[in-house]
């Protein structure tokens, strides 16, 4: 099974990532940067031009996800979803393929249901 997650990097949890870094060895000085520069530092706006104008909105603060388009999104994303049980076998940034077995059709098909229904609760 082969699943395309969408948006997957604005969904990271920074609380959660942060907890994540701990287990992997990351601590300290280099937890607080990620902390501190990462999460409490990042903001976004649109902005808008056509005919009658720009328009802009207001700054707004980022509570969630990891960088797109950067060196350190992709790395952020794996230590994120590293210790999923399913995502073992193969990750590839937003496409993250399950392999699943079952004696039968029946087996296969409640096996695939509650793997489905997990995935979606942990994401």
């Amino acid at each position: 099974m082969i699943c395309d997650l969408t948006k997957v990097f604005d969904c990271v949890s920074n609380e959660i990532l942060l907890k994540k870094f701990y287990y992997c060895g990351i601590r300290g000085s280099s937890t607080q940067w990620f902390n501190t520069y990462q999460y409490r530092k990042r903001s976004v706006n649109v902005s808008l031009q056509n005919q009658k104008g720009e328009f802009s909105s207001i700054w707004k603060a980022v509570g969630s996800g990891v960088p797109q388009r950067s060196i350190r999104g992709p790395l952020l994303f794996i230590i994120y979803i590293n210790d999923h049980p399913y995502a073992k076998p193969v990750i590839c940034l937003d496409d993250l393929s399950m392999l699943i077995a079952a004696d039968n059709l029946n087996d296969l098909h409640t096996e695939l249901n509650c793997t489905l229904n997990y995935m979606s609760a942990w994401f």
